[in-house]
């Protein structure tokens, strides 16, 4: 901008000293005119043109000039015409200089506005990153803490049936005991192994479901199937209390679910239902089917659940506050584990009281 102001000055000044040029020019050739016409006038003639005066004189020889010249047709029209070529150039030249002060400052102004748009949108890419930062570190850090919790509760959960193992082992090689104490103590032990052989593949899932390392795969499979190898599954268990499990008849649902790990949702919630219910009683699932989901419903005629520990008892490790929960075994893993896979292919699992006591969990499936 600097080079373009001084350009224009520079051509202005050249104008104007040509155009005062000129003006000299005309002036030495109107003396010497009336010089050479009458020689005696010459120190008039030189006065007239370049003597000093006064504004009084300036003004009476200025209208005498203007009567001079209209007598003779001459006006000031003449005199502008003459110079015309000059004013003109020097229009132009103020012209150019203005319209390229104004590309000047219309390229400044822009290329300010996209500076100043680029750094707002630096400043706001900066601002996201690090929203994501602090994001990632809260994640981390809940993941770091939920990475504790889960220790610490499964060095509790595991804590018991060590305990009692360990107890049972010092009293057989430390005791005189009749064969019949030892058999019933063997008995208990084995008893126990298999409440922490149970116990560790509950926990080891929980630790592959909490690491993601258990992937749901869903593929399109039978319903019936996936309910019925979860019935397979508790029979066993069924039997030894003389618990019925039944199955009312629907029409087969093909579900887009993985038959796996939703089976293993109906094996912890079926398993609760022989668990927690009265020898020769019975367990009952229904099966409706919905225009985008499929509902499956499992009564039973246990002990229920209260109101007030309905959404507690999907959550890790809780198992209730009545005595006989707390006498029964179990490690409060199966009802969370249930809840996190429903969830994970886009279901959900719920209870609440059963037509004839006991309780109802229902379990949302997605169709597709």
């Amino acid at each position: 901008m600097a080079g373009l102001l001084f350009f224009i000055a520079a051509a202005l000044a050249v104008l104007f000293g040509l155009f005062g040029e000129q003006i000299s020019k005309r002036e030495y050739r109107a003396a010497g005119a009336l010089l050479l016409e009458d020689p005696q006038l010459e120190k008039e003639i030189i006065g007239a043109f370049w003597k000093k005066e006064n504004r009084a004189d300036k003004e009476e020889r200025q209208r005498a000039g203007e009567a001079l010249a209209q007598k003779y047709g001459y006006s000031a029209k003449t005199q502008e015409e003459l110079f015309l070529p000059y004013i003109m150039a020097g229009g132009a030249i103020l012209l150019a200089g203005a319209f390229g002060l104004f590309l000047v400052w219309r390229r400044l102004f822009i290329s300010a506005a996209g500076d100043r748009e680029e750094t707002q949108r630096t400043r706001e890419a900066l601002t996201e990153l690090e929203s994501r930062f602090e994001q990632a570190m809260v994640r981390l850090e809940k993941e770091e803490n939920d990475t504790k919790i889960l220790i610490s509760d499964i060095s509790h959960q595991l804590k018991t049936p060590i305990a009692s193992l360990k107890l049972g082992y010092e009293i057989i090689q430390t005791t005189a005991l009749e064969e019949e104490e030892r058999e019933e103590l063997v008995q208990k032990e084995y008893e126990d192994l298999k409440k922490l052989e149970a116990l560790l593949e509950s926990l080891m899932n929980l630790s592959k479901l909490e690491a993601r390392l258990i992937q749901i795969q869903p593929v399109e499979a039978s319903l019936r199937a996936t309910l019925t190898n979860a019935v397979n599954s508790v029979y066993m268990k069924a039997l030894e209390k003389q618990i019925d499990i039944s199955m009312e008849p629907f029409e087969d649902i093909r579900l887009v679910h993985d038959p796996k790990w939703t089976a293993e949702v109906f094996v912890n919630i079926l398993d609760n239902a022989v668990k927690y219910s009265d020898r020769g009683s019975h367990v009952c699932i229904l099966v409706e089917e919905m225009v985008s989901y499929a509902l499956v419903r499992v009564q039973d005629e246990g002990i229920g659940i209260p109101p007030e520990e309905r959404n507690q008892i999907f959550k890790r490790f809780y198992r209730g506050k009545s005595d006989r929960i707390l006498c029964t075994e179990g490690s409060g893993i199966g009802l969370y584990l249930a809840r996190r896979i429903i969830e994970e292919q886009g279901g959900a699992v719920s209870v609440k009281d059963g037509m004839e006591g006991g309780s109802e969990f229902c379990v949302l499936l997605r169709k597709k």
